[in-house]
């Protein structure tokens, strides 16, 4: 059974494809999820809060 075992020197996991392939993924994931201003002001002093998942 054969791994892939990588030569020594040779990690992909500091390369500048890598950082592009994960900033590509965050934009990604943004776009789907957008993040939006809440004015805290609107939001009642007693209103239940859920704990985040």
């Amino acid at each position: 059974m054969s791994l892939n075992a990588e030569l020594k020197g040779s990690s992909r996991a500091l390369r500048l494809r890598t950082y592009l392939e994960l900033g590509g993924t965050i934009l990604s994931l943004l776009r789907r999820v957008p993040i939006r201003n809440v004015n805290l002001r609107q939001i009642p002093a007693d209103a239940e809060r859920t704990p985040a998942r």
